[in-house]
């Protein structure tokens, strides 16, 4: 629109702004009807996008179902999970195991003498009952009996900072735990200097040596009587083979192949493992491609009816039926048990939509599993015809595969339609705006001249009406 300032209809006594403007108005109802139309294609771009989302996802649990993998994972479970848990990888054989546990494995813990505190000096007369004097030279060694001597880690109380009278058992304590390589932690309980191994089993029983002074015998770290808990291994059997043993209570993983055990406690009768098929993971996947099939058809139902915003749409009537035709039909898969969805628990209701029996899956996966993989991921090289996942992996693909031109999916290249048609009406838009601009330009020009010639029209009556006036004076 043009824009500045003018002073309109002073001759003619019209406002020819407003009737400029009142005629632009006028000329842009077209582009208004462009605008419109070019929003109407937006919106039905974007549910076109939405539609594309969901069939994506929908691929996405179809390619999930051919994968091997899924078909491979084991599961284990046991009938004592308080005492023993399982589970297991895809490397494990489905079998059945009595699994009794003897005992756990423990961690070495010793303790030492008890002094009256363990937060004034060693050498205080507070503490002196214990007969303990230390020099603040000591050295000590921690290691562990299936370690190698040159493994255990060397002590030193020098390098406390404090002089030996100042020395307390919390000192002490705290140097132990300043180790980074130990693998022992060093506590005060009642007074008393406890360490313990961070790890179980009896190649981590601890060993301790004095190698400058005796301050681990004077406090009773090294004596006879002091065990709180001996190093234990777990000790356990399996389908009668008696004195597994383990060093760890968790993770053991090289008994049984492909399955991890973990022990919580002792056992007095034995607790029944199971390794199979992990029929949860694939019901979980066929769960999976319901909902998003149910999802995709209830959004489509919806634009596609009377009052939706593509009823009528070739292109939503034809996926609609191609999607539920191709889902229901056959594999035709010779000689395989399971050539539908009805016989692995899935059925369509009367709206279109799927429902699905988790225990029908569960079943077939029971009796015959190589069937039901054959139904999905089956190769039509391989058994004459693709299995239903591949098929609509397949089938969708034709839809959502993204691409230029014609390497695109038919709703990849409908969206590229949609953007050149809102390109096309942003064209004409910005040419019918050039041209509205052209017309106000030419219009106010128009105006203006005329007020110009009104201007001179009534200035030369002016003049006409003062001489007429003087020629009656004078004739007076």
């Amino acid at each position: 629109m043009v824009t500045g300032i003018s002073m309109t209809g002073m001759a003619s006594g019209m406002d020819t702004d407003e009737i400029v403007n009142e005629l632009m108005q006028l000329e842009r109802v077209p582009i208004q009807r462009m605008e419109f139309e070019k929003e109407e294609i937006s919106t039905i771009q974007e549910q076109w996008q939405t539609v594309n989302q969901q069939l994506q996802g929908l691929k996405g649990s179809f390619d999930d179902l051919a994968s091997r993998s899924i078909y491979n994972d084991m599961s284990a479970s046991s009938t004592n999970e308080d005492a023993v848990s399982v589970s297991a990888d895809s490397s494990a054989d489905a079998g059945n195991y009595a699994i009794n546990v003897e005992q756990l494995a423990q961690a070495h813990s010793v303790y030492g003498v008890k002094f009256e505190s363990g937060s004034e000096p060693i050498n205080s007369e507070e503490n002196q009952e214990t007969g303990v004097t230390i020099s603040g030279d000591e050295t000590f060694t921690i290691g562990f009996d299936g370690h190698d001597a040159e493994d255990h880690i060397e002590i030193d109380l020098s390098d406390i900072d404090k002089a030996a009278d100042e020395i307390t058992l919390r000192d002490i304590r705290s140097l132990i735990n300043q180790q980074p390589d130990l693998e022992a932690t060093a506590t005060l309980v009642d007074n008393r200097l406890v360490i313990n191994s961070d790890n179980t089993g009896e190649e981590f029983e601890m060993v301790f040596q004095d190698t400058e002074g005796s301050l681990l015998q004077d406090i009773g770290i090294i004596g006879d009587d002091n065990t709180m808990q001996a190093a234990q291994d777990a000790i356990f059997s399996i389908n009668g083979l008696e004195g597994i043993t383990s060093s760890t209570n968790q993770g053991i993983s090289d008994v049984i192949d492909g399955v991890t055990i973990d022990l919580h406690s002792a056992t007095e009768s034995p607790a029944n493992v199971s390794v199979g098929q992990d029929t949860e993971a694939i019901g979980e996947r066929v769960q999976q491609f319901v909902e998003q099939y149910n999802e995709a058809q209830t959004f489509m139902h919806e634009l596609g009816k009377e009052d939706g915003l593509l009823q009528g749409d070739g292109t939503l009537r034809r996926l609609q039926s191609s999607l539920r035709r191709n889902i229901t039909n056959d594999v035709g898969l010779a000689d395989n048990e399971f050539n539908n969805i009805q016989s692995l628990g899935i059925e369509i209701d009367d709206e279109g939509n799927m429902e699905f029996n988790p225990g029908d899956l569960e079943t077939a996966l029971r009796e015959d599993p190589e069937a039901v993989e054959n139904f999905f991921r089956a190769r039509e090289s391989d058994h004459g015809a693709d299995g239903l996942a591949r098929r609509m992996s397949s089938f969708v693909e034709e839809y959502v595969r993204f691409g230029g031109g014609r390497t695109g999916g038919i709703l990849n290249r409908q969206d590229q339609n949609f953007d050149s048609q809102m390109d096309r009406i942003d064209r004409r838009i910005e040419q019918r705006m050039e041209r509205m601009e052209r017309r106000e330009q030419t219009m106010q020009r128009q105006f203006a001249r005329m007020e110009t010639a009104l201007n001179e029209i009534q200035a030369q009556g002016g003049w006409l009406q003062g001489q007429l006036q003087n020629l009656g004076l004078q004739q007076g």
